[in-house]
């Protein structure tokens, strides 16, 4: 690149996110880099800069908290980062009446509050560039088992494709680009509280990190609306379009209900 292009990444100390950051790295993106771990962030400054010939401007936050959402929007300012990475996700596997309501509100906060108020303000302050927006396959159909997460994904895609099409009408050089990954093989599972490791069909469509991330820079850099990383994943996009529903949630339910047997 002739000139220093930044990309802003949440998320970005583990899982997909870090797979990511370092995908943009190697492309020679300087970064600046959010997540709860901030030791995990300046490692990743030391040991990337002098690899990649680029800057890494660690930012360590937490996101379920506003002031921390804005402190890290104030960061990015004067990079004026061309590219977002708006991917910082959790979520709590359990039936809607069992799980802690203050996980339910945590999962709400990062996926769907401090999305859409990073989302606002890039999309306010960007003058040309593309965002990514991680979503899930489990926001294409209601999530028992899961259902907080799903339901706060599904505001994600909603929200993304209808920002999208708004910028694509007012000629902004923006695109807002919708991630759907299905299983992958991240610490999301424990945090989650799965205590099961997947397999058999439970474990269909799972994929490492690094195979997501390059789907998802590829689709997201030649500005694609939805990007569903792998064939498996695709079927299982196809099916929650043409499936019904009543036939999709047991089978949903079962997955959920199989991630936490002893």
């Amino acid at each position: 690149m002739s000139t220093v292009q930044y990309a802003a990444v949440t998320g970005a100390s583990e899982g997909i996110g870090l797979a990511i950051a370092r995908l943009l790295a190697e492309k020679g993106y300087s970064l600046i880099l959010t997540a709860r771990n901030g030791e995990k962030l300046q490692q990743l400054k030391k040991e990337w800069e002098p690899r990649y010939g680029i800057s890494v401007e660690p930012c360590a936050c937490d996101l379920t908290k506003q002031d921390d959402v804005l402190r890290f929007f104030q960061t990015c300012v004067p990079y004026a980062p061309t590219v977002f990475i708006n991917n910082a996700g959790m979520g709590k596997v359990g039936d809607f009446a069992d799980t802690p309501l203050k996980d339910d509100l945590a999962t709400l906060r990062l996926n769907t509050e401090a999305a859409h108020v990073l989302l606002k303000l890039f999309v306010q302050t960007m003058e040309k560039g593309r965002i990514l927006n991680t979503a899930s396959l489990a926001g294409l159909l209601p999530g028992p088992g899961m259902a907080a997460y799903a339901a706060s994904k599904s505001y994600v895609i909603t929200l993304s494709r209808s920002i999208n099409y708004e910028l694509k009408r007012s000629g902004k050089k923006i695109t807002v680009s919708t991630f759907l990954p299905g299983p992958v093989n991240t610490g999301f599972d424990k945090k989650a509280g799965v205590t099961r490791t997947r397999t058999g069909i439970f474990a269909f469509g799972s994929l490492t990190p690094e195979t997501c991330a390059k789907y998802a820079v590829k689709g997201m850099l030649r500005g694609k609306e939805l990007i569903c990383p792998g064939l498996p994943n695709k079927i299982l996009h196809l099916g929650s379009k043409f499936l019904p529903t009543g036939w999709l949630l047991p089978i949903e339910y079962r997955i959920q209900k199989n991630k936490t047997k002893s």
